[in-house]
Order: structure tokens, then C-alpha cells, then sequence
């Protein structure tokens, strides 16, 4: 599930990656992969081709958004959340009661 979406990201000579581009639901534990995914595509993939010509424009930053495993990879993600369709209050909410105190740890102290 995700949290927030950039708008108005398709600027020249900018890109956005991770959690400023897209940011997930936390519970799901993927936006260092996510960010990763991103690096490795841009660095390997979309750097080395751009530098070549001069320019950063908007067509060049549009094929990084759009590339194949950056999106397959995003839309994977956005299945992982703990809501991947969105939260169901159908059934109403209710309390959950509180986990077990643990034990307070012992101290040992040593001189």
C-alpha cells in the first residue's frame, strides 16, 4: 500500500527515487528495496545512456519513471502492504487488548 505519490515529478535533469518519489506502507518493510531497485536502474541502466548525448530533458528523466522493472517492482510492492486493497472497516473496529508486561530485566552489576 502507498502512502503518498509525487505529482509534477517529470522536471529536467531531476529525479526522484525511493521514499521522495513513492513513499510504501512502512508495516510491509520494502522501501530499502524499493530504493535499491531504483539506484541500480538508474546507475547501470539510465545514467550511462544519458551522458552520452547532451541535455537532461524531460524525455530522458520519462524513461527512468517508465522502466520495466522499476514498475514491476513498485506494483509488486504495492501488494505486500498489510492493506493491499486499503483498510476494511466493514465488520467495525474494536480494542485490542495490550501484549503482556515483560518481566523487568535484572541488573548485574560488576566492578
Amino acid at each position: 500500500m502507498d502512502l503518498a505519490n509525487v505529482e509534477g515529478h517529470l522536471q529536467p535533469g531531476i529525479v526522484l527515487i525511493g521514499d521522495a518519489f513513492q513513499t510504501s506502507c512502512p508495516a510491509a518493510g520494502t522501501g530499502v528495496s524499493r530504493l535499491l531497485v531504483d539506484v541500480e536502474r538508474l546507475c547501470t541502466v539510465h545514467l550511462p545512456g544519458w551522458l552520452k548525448t547532451d541535455g537532461m530533458g524531460t524525455e530522458k528523466i520519462a524513461t527512468f519513471y517508465s522502466d520495466h522493472d522499476k514498475v514491476r517492482v513498485r506494483r509488486a510492492r504495492i501488494q505486500d502492504g498489510p492493506f493491499p486493497a486499503g483498510p476494511d472497516f466493514r465488520g467495525g473496529m474494536r480494542w485490542i487488548s495490550p501484549p503482556p508486561a515483560f518481566p523487568a530485566a535484572k541488573s548485574q552489576a560488576s566492578c
